[in-house]
């Protein structure tokens, strides 16, 4: 049993608020003792019994009090409920004039503690604000980063992580200026000198939620909770992007426009976050990787998505979106199932949807919404320059290949596939005389077409990817989401311009049908692809190498007039399109690469 505050030395780790109204006379502390001891239950539920309690008292500045308390659980590695884990659990109430922190031992309290924040008339937790992120911002994210937690909100790819956490010496200098502009930060934890016992503070700011380190005794924790909460007084101004380059809250949500991706966050990206049940963590797993969300239509931020469950059509879902407070979105969710069998599974996918810390929706407008807050990308003004603009006048650019692939055939429709066959390489990217050409095209490939120009000098290895546009009008807009799933097979290929691995991969698909689909100065060759691997064998490591990308949504005419307008909504897009470009170009560069993206003059 407990006794007195200096028997205590908690793990610095607080909730924090700050009391509206009259400034506070005492019996706050005892006040907020009475709503905690209700939210724990500790009178109601058998399994959780009070063992002692602090009531105020003053401790240097400050006014604490404290509840000991004993929880009963049936041990989490049995089903036999004979087997019961006893644990004590502290809550610490800390207050110095306005603000005021709280200690909880046991996470999974933090949010139902939270959640009483805010409620007018209270006379315990409802007295509490939780503290503005700008503020959290502007008093701990500030001084050396040594950690920062990264979340991305780009649509979740391969080959680039969902979420990231760096750690460093001063991460403010470590961070990609392109690469690393698609994520924000969740929480930091940055040096400071605030008091001896104080020399870093970790900060998440939309929880509220700061933490420190260990202590050795209560008079440390008394000195660190005395400096904090001095320090949160005395921050008059908020700052909303303490960090360079990284995606910011967006203050105004009216731009938030056409979804095309929506999906359940992975559990580890809440592993800094105990409060999270292993029930909960196994049910965020299944939906995050177990399931697909397929945006069928959109309108403004609302959305309509198709739900499929390992494989299972479940039915359709319908989001009302409410972004008029960007820094707190809500939303509705109702679903149609597609069977009656179906119906209990789509009503575990709505239970999961309606959770916004669990959900991410992905926008072509540059925004994405992410823990039930809207983010935009702060793109850099870089253009990506690589375009080559094509007349694709007399085919189909929505049509990608033809419906079956044959030697005899492949050349002789509107597809994109047949214009490859046709007119690759364009002139000053390969030999005009063709050169080797090899589709790829099906399960496992390496790319749709492998171009071999064997004359040049030095030659030169292009893997060509080929995607059809969802618009043939001349007037078509920009899209991101069409270059997403492109760009990203064609990245998480880049090995096989290796001309060893590149080599394996060829052989291994001789036997195929596609095999037999080789061009040598755009005739067909009835070897198939062994002249192909001969030409290979005798280029050696000297040769130049290009990722190629063949995509006609993007429009020449569109494109100019987004330059030429900086504040209009397609030039938000382009230069979304522009990072993500410029990210996959990169990733090109890491293997002496170039990528060329050719889309329609």
């Amino acid at each position: 049993m407990i006794k007195k505050l200096s028997e205590l030395k908690p793990y610095k780790s607080f909730l924090l608020g700050r009391i509206q109204g009259k400034p506070p006379g005492r019996g706050v502390i005892d006040a907020l003792l009475d709503e905690l001891s209700e939210v724990l239950s500790l009178d109601a539920d058998e399994n959780r019994r009070l063992v002692s309690r602090g009531d105020e008292t003053k401790t240097g500045e400050l006014f604490a009090g404290y509840l000991h308390y004993v929880e009963e659980q049936q041990a989490p590695w049995t089903t036999n409920p004979s087997v019961v884990d006893e644990t004590n659990q502290l809550v610490v109430v800390c207050r110095l004039k306005r603000h005021v922190a709280v200690y909880v031992s046991d996470p999974k309290w933090r949010s139902p503690i939270v959640k009483r924040f805010d409620q007018n008339g209270g006379k315990g937790l409802g007295l509490l604000r939780k503290i503005d992120p700008g503020f959290l911002n502007a008093a701990f994210v500030k001084g050396p980063a040594r950690t920062l937690w990264l979340s991305g909100t780009h649509a979740r790819t391969s080959i680039k992580a969902d979420n990231k956490i760096l750690s460093g010496i001063e991460l403010q200098d470590a961070l990609d200026p392109v690469g690393d502009q698609t994520y924000y930060f969740t929480a930091a934890r940055c040096a400071l000198e605030l008091d001896p016992t104080v020399l870093a503070v970790g900060t998440s700011p939309r929880g509220s939620r700061i933490w420190v380190s260990t202590s050795r005794d209560w008079n440390e924790v008394r000195k660190a909770v005395t400096a904090i909460l001095k320090h949160l007084e005395g921050i008059r101004k908020p700052v909303r992007a303490p960090l360079p380059v990284v995606a910011v809250s967006s203050v105004d949500g009216k731009s938030v426009d056409a979804a095309f991706d929506l999906g359940v966050i992975p559990p580890e990206l809440l592993s800094d976050d105990p409060a999270i049940t292993t029930d909960e963590r196994v049910e965020m797993e299944e939906w995050a990787y177990h399931a697909t969300f397929r945006v069928l239509k959109c309108d403004g931020p609302d959305l309509r998505a198709e739900v499929v469950l390992k494989g299972t059509p479940l039915g359709t879902v319908d989001f009302a979106v409410d972004v008029r407070d960007p820094q707190q979105v809500t939303w509705e969710v109702d679903g149609t199932a597609s069977s009656h069998k179906t119906r209990e599974d789509l009503d575990r996918a709505l239970s999961v949807l309606r959770r916004p810390n669990w959900v991410k929706i992905w926008y072509d407008s540059g925004h994405t919404i992410s823990d039930g807050q809207v983010f935009e990308l702060r793109h850099r003004d870089v253009p990506f320059t690589d375009f080559s603009w094509v007349n694709f006048k007399g085919y189909d650019v929505t049509k990608e290949k033809p419906r079956v692939l044959d030697l005899n055939m492949l050349g002789d429709d509107k597809s994109l596939f047949c214009w490859v066959k046709n007119h690759w390489p364009l002139r000053a990217l390969g030999t005009p005389q063709g050169g080797w050409l090899a589709c790829d095209d099906g399960a496992m490939e390496i790319a749709d077409f492998i171009h071999l120009d064997d004359k040049s000098d030095p030659p030169k290895l292009s893997l060509i990817h080929v995607k059809a546009s969802d618009d043939d009008t001349p007037t078509r807009g920009i899209s991101v989401s069409k270059y997403e799933v492109v760009t990203s097979q064609a990245v998480k290929n880049l090995r096989s311009l290796d001309r060893a691995i590149l080599e394996v991969g060829l052989r291994d698909g001789m036997d195929k049908s596609v095999g037999k689909l080789v061009w040598y100065n755009r005739r067909e060759v009835k070897g198939g692809r062994k002249g192909m691997l001969d030409a290979l064998d005798k280029i050696g490591a000297g040769y130049e190498r290009q990722v190629v990308i063949i995509q006609p949504r993007l429009t020449k005419a569109r494109t100019l007039l987004a330059r030429s307008r900086p504040d209009s909504p397609d030039a938000a897009r382009l230069r979304q399109l522009d990072t993500l470009l410029l990210t996959q170009a990169n990733s090109c560069h890491g293997l002496q690469a170039r990528l060329r993206v050719l889309c329609a003059d």
